[in-house]
């Protein structure tokens, strides 16, 4: 051991860094005090409500992010109507992310514009569609999918940039089906019908 500088000396081997520089500690983010005042969803038809209305077409007055005739999260957050953008679509996937928060949403139950600069809020619900598939070979795979979730990131961040943005999990599949009506499957719910929702 002779010859090697002290741990007062700043020694890599005997301070515990073992040739590493030491980790700088980032700078705080500062604070967001208050709520949003705008918020916007981006997702596919669980977004749009479809269904909960007349069959299969888009139902955005119910939807859980942004709808009116409900107890959303925007109107949990007393957002005016004006300041609610729901951007997303029937059938849309994780691929979809960054293109509704860039270009909006044209058709199905209306149009709607680009991300606004000054979205509070981005909730985002996607990933039925790219599970939904006929086979495991046909489903978004995780690197994939992974990947578009990080571009839809950047997206916001382009677009919105002050935006907090908040993820749901993917849904329970089977689970919708049998809310929807299909039979049960006993190998993946054997609760009850009606503890399943």
């Amino acid at each position: 051991q002779a010859g090697l500088p002290s741990p007062a000396n700043g020694d890599p081997e005997t301070s515990g860094t073992r040739g590493e520089a030491a980790a700088i500690a980032p700078s705080p983010t500062p604070a967001r005090p208050g709520k949003p005042t705008s918020v916007a969803a981006v997702g596919d038809s669980i977004t749009q409500s479809t269904g909960t209305g007349a069959l299969a077409q888009e139902t955005p007055k119910n939807n859980w992010a942004t709808g009116w005739e409900v107890n959303s999260v925007a109107a949990r957050l007393n957002i005016p109507t004006s300041k609610r953008y729901n951007v997303s679509a029937n059938g849309d996937k994780m691929s979809d992310f960054a293109p509704q928060v860039l270009n909006g949403k044209s058709g199905g139950s209306g149009d709607v514009a680009a991300l606004p600069a000054d979205t509070g809020l981005v909730l985002v619900e996607l990933g039925g569609n790219d599970l939904c598939r006929d086979s495991v070979a046909d489903m978004t795979p995780v690197e994939t999918y992974r990947t578009q979730l990080k571009a839809g990131f950047a997206a916001v961040a382009t677009r919105a940039p002050n935006a907090l943005i908040h993820v749901m999990s993917v849904p329970d599949i089977y689970n919708l089906w049998y809310i929807r009506g299909a039979p049960q499957d006993g190998t993946y719910h054997p609760e009850p019908a009606s503890g399943q929702a």
